[in-house]
């Protein structure tokens, strides 16, 4: 969601204004999220592990399901996001 409020702010689609809550996301997700690592990387910890809609046992796409979907790091669901809302948000400073 961050990617696509940042893309949408650049493109004009949405107000300047949701550029700043853009960014306050990321601040958050920044300390929340991510683990300097002692080799100079960096993690972004607690990715959703796995995604999809139904099969057995049946995926629903809900809250409860995704939070309960087991995590790991540095998933490419999420970094791939994460980096791509980076770009845009520091693109347009």
């Amino acid at each position: 969601l961050l990617y696509a409020v940042a893309k949408s702010v650049n493109k004009g689609y949405l107000p300047d204004e949701y550029r700043n809550i853009a960014r306050d996301v990321l601040k958050a997700m920044e300390f929340r999220l991510l683990k300097k690592e002692k080799d100079a990387t960096i993690t972004l910890a607690g990715c959703c592990a796995v995604a999809g809609l139904g099969g057995n046992p049946y995926r629903d796409g809900s809250f409860e399901y995704y939070i309960n979907e087991r995590r790991r790091d540095n998933d490419a669901k999420a970094t791939g996001p994460f980096i791509m809302a980076c770009l845009e948000l520091y693109h347009y400073k």
